[in-house]
């Protein structure tokens, strides 16, 4: 890959006049061969560069959130976010079951059985609970792992069951 240091950072200064905003979709429409896209930031500058990205390939575009995104609370049309509020987790190494109770994250449940997990943020925004799963359907509910990782992976802290059973590679 090679690096081109007059086009690796860009500054826009709007001097506080909303008529002088950064026009991200603008600057963000037409991906070049090796480009990288790091960013982070408030919600409004997220979701704009989020949007303006979507046609980049995978693995082009890197973002962290400063924190948690609000996520609306799921309704009965949401198939994004349907499941029971209730479900169990198997650790895949020994068979036992674990509860995981409305209300409860799975790294809580599995701590109150003597299994820790590590954590930093939980809120779904690091990584360091990140679990290999290897059966049930997870309802990811975090900001940090792509589509290829979510095939295989979930976020112990923040992420719930769509089915009744999530199998752990634990």
């Amino acid at each position: 890959m090679q690096f081109s240091p007059r086009n690796a950072v860009r500054f826009h200064h709007d001097g506080g006049n909303p008529a002088n905003r950064l026009d991200i979709a603008a600057m963000l429409a037409s991906y070049e061969e090796g480009t990288q896209l790091y960013y982070c930031g408030p919600p409004g500058f997220m979701k704009a560069c989020a949007n303006a990205t979507r046609h980049w390939p995978k693995g082009s575009v890197h973002f962290e959130h400063f924190k948690a995104p609000v996520v609306l609370p799921a309704s009965d049309t949401d198939e994004g976010r349907s499941g029971p509020d209730e479900f169990d987790v198997e650790i895949g190494s020994t068979g036992q079951r674990i509860h995981v109770s409305a209300g409860q994250s799975i790294v809580e449940a599995l701590a109150d059985t003597g299994i820790e997990i590590e954590t930093s943020c939980l809120s779904g925004l690091c990584g360091a609970c990140k679990v290999r799963y290897l059966a049930g359907k997870p309802d990811h509910r975090d900001f940090i792992l792509n589509d290829d990782e979510k095939e295989s992976y979930l976020t112990t802290c923040v992420s719930r069951c769509r089915t009744g059973l999530l199998v752990l590679d634990l």
